[in-house]
């Protein structure tokens, strides 16, 4: 199905979420909230990155966008222990 798509629509569909750490948030709380939702993947391109710049994009996915849906993951967690 992807390959039959372009990259607008890939993005328009949420199936990739790139830009600022708010960007992505937003898009998340979306997704979050369809009920159809069964997970979501993520993919860090990182071959041709090097790793202080890898060490960065983590820290900063972890500090600006997994501590703002830090809400949306706690009740999953808790009815998986």
């Amino acid at each position: 199905m992807l390959h039959a798509m372009s990259f607008e629509e890939i993005l328009v569909h949420d199936m990739v979420l790139l830009g600022r750490p708010e960007t992505v948030t937003s898009a998340i709380r979306r997704l979050a909230g369809q009920p159809d939702l069964m997970g979501l993947a993520l993919i860090f391109k990182l071959r041709a990155m090097l790793y202080d710049m890898v060490e960065r994009w983590m820290t900063l996915f972890g500090a600006k966008v997994v501590a703002r849906i830090a809400h949306l993951l706690d009740h999953n967690v808790a009815g998986n222990r």
